[in-house]
């Protein structure tokens, strides 16, 4: 009797338990009817289906009580998946991957389209790298930049339909040790950005100062130390759009978040270095409206942006009562307000 292989654990949810499961359990349920037709109703806008999807575990294959967390993690697996947001680029970015399979710079197990039309790459990691390491460089050669967030081994991935699925490796239901894979990229970065302070230090009247921290916030906010160097490669990437794709002038708006000056710049470089697309990005498209609206909120008007006078010592008995339990600094606005009402009860 053949032995069933699990090689991945699948979960009805994000809180079911995750049960071990071979090859056939996971295309069985990618093949699925109703699979297919709540990932076409999630691409149609029906967001709320999404919760309800069933989950895989693409980095362990067994869990202590099925309890899908690091902790009780049985058969973790060297694989890192890679979730890459932008959508429309699946065909590119599979083209890619093969290509770097071929050149034998990274081994490809799946390769998919996302629910939201993003992509997924789930690769295996080299010996010796770390999941930070291997994004970082991976996202370089691939030339799309994965979602910052690492998934660890206890992250899942929501199913998506067989119709899905661009290309498979059978290497993705026989897990094994990770392979020696030797990875060859001539990643010279040499750290010859000479930082100047003649750039602008605005952006179509935004200073680069807010632009930064803005977009620190749609990533997530500042990194931890383990993901720092990942994070100002992510940055940069972004950053790019609006500093003229210069090194040197990202590097003067970008703080270093901690990281030594030497292996900040030459980040900075990697990332003026990758291959991207020519149109700015939604993140950077919304980072720059949520200052610009930061802008207008705080605009100068005469006339309103005074502080209101002082609330007189004596008031009203009805003002005095109504304004009673309301916090002080409101007091005033309050008692301006209530005329209206009142004007409406004459009685």
């Amino acid at each position: 009797m053949v032995e069933t292989t699990h090689f991945t654990c699948i979960g009805k949810g994000h809180g079911a338990p995750a049960l071990p499961a071979s090859k056939e359990d996971w295309e069985k349920m990618r093949r699925e009817q109703w699979l297919l037709d709540m990932c076409r109703r999630i691409a149609a806008g029906d967001e709320k289906l999404k919760a309800m999807l069933p989950i895989w575990t693409p980095s362990c294959a067994e869990f202590e009580n099925n309890h899908r967390a690091i902790k009780d993690a049985l058969k973790p697996l060297p694989r890192l998946m890679l979730d890459f947001d932008e959508k429309g680029h699946s065909q590119e970015i599979l083209e890619r991957s093969l290509q770097l399979q071929e050149e034998g710079k990274w081994e490809i197990l799946l390769v998919e389209e996302s629910v939201r039309k993003g992509t997924h790459v789930l690769i295996t990691l080299p010996q010796g790298m770390s999941p930070q390491e291997a994004q970082n460089r991976f996202s370089n050669d691939v030339g799309f930049q994965a979602d910052p967030a690492l998934k660890d081994i206890a992250r899942c991935i929501y199913m998506v339909p067989e119709e899905s699925t661009l290309y498979v490796n059978e290497a993705l239901f026989t897990p094994t040790s990770a392979p020696v894979i030797q990875y060859h990229h001539t990643d010279n970065a040499p750290q010859d950005i000479k930082v100047v302070e003649n750039y602008p230090t605005a952006f179509e009247g935004i200073d680069y100062k807010e632009i930064v921290e803005v977009l620190e916030e749609q990533m997530g906010g500042k990194p931890d130390i383990g993901s720092r160097n990942n994070f100002i490669f992510s940055m940069a990437c972004h950053l790019r759009y609006i500093c003229d794709d210069n090194p040197a002038w990202i590097a003067q708006v970008l703080p270093t978040y901690g990281e030594e000056q030497p292996k900040f710049l030459a980040t900075v470089k990697s990332a003026c270095q990758r291959i991207q697309t020519k149109t700015m990005p939604r993140i950077i498209k919304r980072t720059l409206d949520i200052c610009r609206k930061n802008s207008e909120l705080i605009t100068y008007h005469p006339g309103l942006n005074e502080l209101p006078p002082p609330m007189p010592d004596e008031l009203p008995p009805l003002i005095k009562l109504l304004v009673s339990r309301t916090p002080k600094i409101y007091q005033a606005a309050v008692a301006n307000a209530v005329f209206p009402a009142l004007g409406a009860h004459l009685w």
